[in-house]
Formats: structure tokens, sequence, C-alpha cells
């Protein structure tokens, strides 16, 4: 495993990659852009806490609880029924911020080029201790969930990053190194609806590599690569947020859905703006809903959930 400081990969970093399908890079984050991507999962945690105080799903804020330990607590009193991925709610300057991050850009330049185009696949992910039947994630590619996915398109590279620290107990991912080289494997779905990979292709996952990461350690890896997280059995949340980047051509842009060109050294009037992105991002994912404000009550109703948490995604 190879692992360093800085923002450059160096040429054993990148055979590394090649070789192995992911790469840690420890303390790539500086302290203010976690302690961003920390307020802005906070103001999440904040809307759906007065969201449930407010329909009476819950009777206290928990407000005087840590970042770790909040959303944790305010799961035991309203356990999550959701496979707990945010998308549509962290859409904000933090997040948009992070694809712009130079020690990340100078990274992903190394593995993809110097024209970045930021997948519209992204996530903040709160999984909380015990929800484990809901919310387990198993062995998988995220090239899964890339629409039409061609490896002739070009690479397409996750960012993984710790709110706090994990390891085995509180739930780290877990890669097979190597198993990119198998290239696409089909998919099936399990129980709580999320794609994974069929044993039969599990070759290799007797003996994984555990990412043990601290904040502001990254971990990048292949859309091929296999990898799973653990259960949460410590007594916080493990937060993460993860996104995704590929080169800038016609196709990939035609298969990112709602993301945008972050990074551009021919051009940078192609980069757009916050605000730019934003308001194509919602008008895309409107196009998506389908149900009636009515719809939507009904079936958070019958979740024992709120409406913003329907949305989250």
């Amino acid at each position: 495993m190879v692992e360093t400081n800085g923002a450059a990969l160096t040429p054993e970093q990148v055979e590394h990659f090649d070789r192995e399908g992911y790469l840690i890079v420890r303390d790539l984050l500086p302290k203010q852009t976690v302690d961003a991507l920390r307020r802005m999962v906070m103001s999440v945690v904040d809307r759906f806490a007065q969201e449930w105080l407010d329909e009476g799903l819950i009777d206290d804020l928990c407000a005087d609880e840590d970042f770790a330990h909040r959303w944790a607590v305010l799961r035991e009193k309203l356990p999550s029924k959701t496979t707990g991925a945010w998308r549509t709610v962290i859409v904000s300057p933090e997040l948009y911020a992070l694809w712009q991050e130079p020690a990340l850009v100078g990274a992903m330049r190394s593995l993809i080029g110097d024209e970045l185009f930021a997948n519209g696949i992204f996530n903040a992910r709160p999984r909380e201790p015990g929800s484990w039947d809901v919310q387990r994630v198993t062995w998988h590619q995220d090239a899964a969930y890339y629409p039409d996915w061609d490896a002739a398109d070009g690479r397409l590279v996750t960012c993984w990053t710790p709110l706090v620290p994990v390891n085995e107990r509180s739930g780290c991912l877990q890669f097979v190194p190597g198993s990119h080289k198998r290239g696409y494997v089909p998919f099936e779905r399990v129980a709580n609806g999320l794609r994974a990979v069929p044993e039969s292709f599990l070759g290799g996952a007797e003996n994984p590599f555990s990412a043990e990461l601290n904040p502001g350690d990254v971990v990048m890896f292949d859309a091929t690569m296999l990898h799973q997280a653990l259960d949460n059995r410590s007594d916080y949340t493990r937060w993460s947020v993860d996104v995704r980047y590929g080169p800038a051509n016609p196709t990939i842009i035609a298969k990112s859905g709602p993301g945008y060109y972050c990074v551009s050294a021919a051009d940078q009037s192609r980069v757009e703006t916050f605000d730019q992105w934003s308001e194509r991002f919602d008008a895309e994912r409107a196009k998506e809903v389908r149900e009636s404000a009515e719809e939507l009550e009904a079936r958070a109703k019958a979740l024992g959930i709120s409406k913003g948490e329907l949305q989250a995604f």
C-alpha cells in the first residue's frame, strides 16, 4: 500500500492505483474543508430534527449532542427505514467547493487528465449504529450505478472521505485489491434495494483490505473496484462524503447526470459556477419527481418518516 501526504500524486502512487485499484492519501483535505463539510451535514441534521419535532415524530432536538453522536441519538428515537444516502439535501457551496479542492484536483489530474467533470452521483452518508439490515452495503462496484457504463468512455474515480474516524468497528470500507482488473460485473438487487456483485464473482473477498481513515484522509478507487462497507458497531454515526470524477469528454458528460464541468486547464470559462450548477441540478431533478404532494405525504406516513427524509436522495 502507498500512502503519502500532499496533493500531487507520485509515479509510485499512480502505479499503485493502476495495480490495486485504490489509493489512500493521508491528510489530503485541509481542516477548513473538513469543517465546512461537517457544517453542511449538520445543517441538514438541524433541518430534519426540526421537521421531525414539528411532525410529532420525536420529542427532543438533541441539540446538545456532539457531531459524531447527535444523529445516532436522534435515530434511537426514530430508527432509519432508508438506505441512508443524501444527495439533493447536500447541494451546497461546500460540496461544490470539494470538487475543486486543489489537493483533490491535483490527484485527479494525475489519474484522469486536465479536463475534469464532477459526476452527478455524490453522497453524504449517515451510517448510524445498529441499522445494519436497512443500510447494509455489501460487495459491489460503483460502475453498477453509472448509466450505460462503458470502460471505453474513460476512467471514473470515486473519492471517499470520512468526517469522523472510521475503522472496522465503525463501518470502514473494504476492498478486494486488484479486483478492478476483472472489469464490469453484472449486478443483482439485494434485500434493501441496493446493487451487489453475485457471490460467484467474489474471489479474493475472503481476505479484503480495510481502509481505516481519519478526517482529512481520502481513499480514491476505480469504478470497477469491488468494495463494501462494514456494519457500524460503534456508538456514533459514521459520517462520510463521496464524490466522483471523470474526464470531461462528451460521452462522460452526457452520462453523468446533473454534474458539472469542474476543472479545465484549457479554458476556465468552461467551469460552471455554483449557481449555474445548482439551478441545473434542481431543474433536472424536478423532471424526475413523479409523486404529488399527497402521494409523498401518504408514503411518508406509511413508513413513519418525514416527507423531507424521503426527498433527501
